[in-house]
């Protein structure tokens, strides 16, 4: 790659090619040559420049008098040089008269050049000044380009060599660490494209902005823009009114409280933030507060959202009366009533409504209503340890009645983290010990120490007299050691607090089949065959007690079908 001289002016401030090669003495005054009005060829694809006003390679002023340290690019491996440029003022710490008398030019120290950048190539229309005069390590004096050159010198850094000719870089100082562009060849790594964020430099702008992200329901984007809004202003009431709608379209209805409460400090009169408070506490079943700041907005008993708000407090009401009375049908009505009308965050509703499916023996769903209640974001911010509490303590319940002893376990612990109580820390007690007792009686049944695990379950009853696990596996014990009427027994105990507990019938058929009870045993197997159509031991010991009530009784007076 070819070279014109007569054309290009090239720095050499300290300038080192190679270990090899000769090195220029720091003394050692570069000289340039320029030969006017000659035409040139761009030989090597280099691309040229025409120089325009006294700045240097970076289009930075460097008319100032006092040296500047220029930092060296990502991948320049030189030690840092001072540049000295010319002045072209009579500025500085450094008189002029002494800076010309110092270094003297044909011309006034006005009209002096400013020094090249280390390594840039440039190309000249005009005659250089003579600055033959000039000694010292300032390097050569040139007129500068309007614009840096394309086509720099590298420094021996990153993928080229000390003096290599880079193409197409603006200059040396945008060269990443990790990209660097080579003439002929692919970009080694392009950056991933990002988002462009706008900026907003005033409240209402950041607030506007917001406005168009909930609009299109997009509540998480909305909620930033609305938190930068506060930052710049926290006082402002709508900013905090607005964040509130996005975060109950969120399903975050206490801290969307929060924020109404905050705009409603600021701004005692806006209606805005009142109305929206009366609308989350109706969700939310608090029927006083709702009440009180749908006042303050302005809307009467007549309103829509009034009455609204006192269809809910009647379905309270008399929810309240039917747990009071333990009437639990009514409860799961009007529970249902209540989130029907609008209550649907209410954590009292909901938890009357769990409680009312496991009383009524729907454990099963009442499970599965609350695992949906937990995945909402209402239950996952919920920050009030007493709201939270009663719901961990159904769920405590229902995984002891279902035999989930150790999701039970977790519930009540967690109960107690929330809120340590005498309720929370009796369902504790009760979870453990349940647990502790069917693990250990479970041990002993495995090898065969029916007594000990009878005695096991025993302990795990007293914690929970009612619990149809520990009843069922008594009864298997009691039946294994041959006490047939103390195993029926505690099979009835346990399907009266759970009617469709199949273990529990299965044992009980089993136990009267051994007394010969096949009347008893026969309506036990009928419902278990129908209920598991596919099971082949259910379905031999039905035709088992079958042919025995033949045999006693004979099968026409029963009109059983073999």
């Amino acid at each position: 790659m070819g070279f014109d001289t007569e054309r290009l002016i090239i720095s050499s401030s300290k300038f080192s090619v190679s270990s090899k090669k000769q090195k220029y003495s720091s003394n050692n005054v570069g000289s340039s040559t320029a030969v006017p009005d000659q035409k040139i060829s761009n030989s090597g694809n280099l691309k040229y420049q025409n120089i325009g006003a006294q700045k240097d390679v970076k289009g930075n002023d460097i008319s100032s008098l006092t040296p500047s340290l220029f930092p060296s690019p990502p991948c320049d491996s030189r030690k840092r040089l001072f540049h000295l440029p010319s002045i072209s003022s009579n500025e500085g710490n450094v008189p002029t008269d002494n800076f010309c008398n110092l270094y003297p030019t044909p011309k006034s120290c006005n009209n002096y050049r400013s020094i090249l950048s280390f390594g840039n190539i440039y190309r000249t229309s005009n005659p250089v000044n003579d600055v033959s005069g000039i000694n010292g390590k300032m390097g050569l004096g040139a007129p500068e380009p309007s614009q840096s050159s394309k086509n720099v010198l590298g420094f021996g850094g990153c993928n080229h060599g000390h003096g290599s000719i880079i193409k197409g870089v603006k200059n040396v100082e945008n060269l990443s660490n990790n990209v660097c562009e080579v003439a002929g060849s692919k970009a080694l790594a392009e950056k991933a494209p990002c988002r462009i964020v706008p900026h907003f430099d005033s409240v209402e702008k950041l607030k506007n902005a917001g406005n168009q992200e909930y609009r299109r329901g997009r509540y998480m984007e909305a909620i930033s823009y609305y938190d930068k809004a506060i930052a710049l202003n926290c006082h402002n009431a709508a900013c905090h009114n607005n964040k509130a709608a996005a975060l109950a379209g969120l399903g975050k209805f206490t801290e969307a409280v929060g924020e109404c409460l905050q705009s409603i400090n600021y701004d005692p009169s806006y209606s805005r933030a009142h109305y929206r408070l009366g609308t989350l506490y109706t969700r939310l079943g608090q029927v006083n507060e709702g009440k009180w700041h749908f006042k303050q907005s302005g809307h009467d008993l007549g309103s829509e959202a009034m009455q609204r708000l006192l269809h809910i407090e009647v379905h309270l009401t008399n929810m309240q009366k039917a747990i009071e009375v333990q009437d639990w049908d009514h409860v799961l009505k009007e529970s249902n009533l209540c989130i029907e009308a609008g209550a649907d965050a209410s954590n009292q509703v909901l938890a009357a409504k769990a409680e009312s499916l496991l009383k009524l023996h729907r454990a099963k769903e009442a499970l599965q209503f609350l695992m949906v209640v937990k995945n909402l974001e209402e239950s996952k911010s919920r920050k009030s340890s007493e709201e939270a509490q009663c719901l961990l303590i159904i769920e405590t319940q229902i995984n002891l009645y279902l035999g989930r002893f150790k999701e039970g376990v977790l519930a009540a612990e967690q109960a107690v983290n929330l809120l340590s109580n005498s309720e929370s820390l009796m369902w504790l007690r009760k979870a453990r010990g349940v647990a502790d007792a069917r693990k250990a009686g479970n041990e002993f049944y495995k090898t065969g120490k029916y007594l000990e695990a009878c005695s096991m379950y025993g302990q795990g009853l007293q914690h929970d007299p009612t619990n149809s696990v520990l009843l069922c596996n008594r009864a298997a014990c009691r039946s294994k050691l041959g006490k047939w009427k103390v195993a029926i027994d505690d099979c009835n105990d346990a399907l009266r607090n759970r009617p469709d507990y199949s273990k529990a019938l299965l044992r009980r058929a089993y136990s009267n089949a051994r007394l010969e009870r096949w009347e008893e045993s026969l309506r036990d197997y009928s419902v278990l065959s129908k209920e598991m159509p596919g099971d082949h031991v259910i379905a031999d010991a039905l035709l088992q007690v079958q042919m025995e009530m033949k045999k006693t009784k004979g099968a026409c007076a029963y009109n059983i079908e073999l």
